[in-house]
């Protein structure tokens, strides 16, 4: 038996918004349900993941907010704006009860990392993404870093490092 009703099982509510002002709206989101966000995994399903949840994501192809998923900054942007779990990751939680993925399927069909898509939607350079998106982030590291990116969309993040030697994180 579910400990969720239908009208818990909502998925990330859809935004229209792109750059600063999406990931403003996503990050305050966020904050206000924080059992739901998990900066160290981009979309994400508990092991004892309740049975209803399991059936909407298997239904809709996305995670609902706050019943035992989590998403980071990005997962969450990424399902804002109409991403979808891939076919491939579905399948593999339908059979194993294991939903922890980096990619997903945007609007328009194409298969692309969670990353990729939250950095085009909110308009980051790569580096401002690689430090945004850092999995060892704290809630008050990304609020400091949506501040500064309000004040100025082109601010150094600290996300720069050489693509040769070992990423940072």
């Amino acid at each position: 038996m579910s400990k969720y009703t239908e009208a818990d099982l909502k998925a990330v509510p859809q935004s229209e918004l792109t750059g600063i002002p999406l990931l403003r709206e996503q990050w305050d989101l966020a904050k206000a349900e924080p059992e739901g966000w998990d900066q160290g995994a981009w979309i994400k399903a508990d092991d004892d993941l309740d049975p209803a949840v399991k059936a909407f994501i298997l239904e809709h192809k996305v995670t609902p907010w706050n019943c035992g998923t989590t998403c980071c900054v990005a997962g969450r942007v990424a399902l804002a704006k109409g991403a979808r779990l891939t076919d491939n990751t579905v399948e593999f939680f339908s059979e194993n009860d294991v939903l922890d993925t980096a990619f997903v399927v945007t609007p328009n069909g194409v298969h692309v990392e969670v990353e990729d898509f939250a950095r085009n939607a909110l308009e980051l350079s790569e580096s401002q993404a690689r430090a945004l998106f850092n999995g060892s982030n704290s809630q008050r590291d990304i609020e400091e870093m949506v501040r500064l990116l309000e004040e100025d969309p082109n601010a150094d993040l600290g996300g720069d490092y050489d693509e040769d030697e070992d990423e940072p994180w």
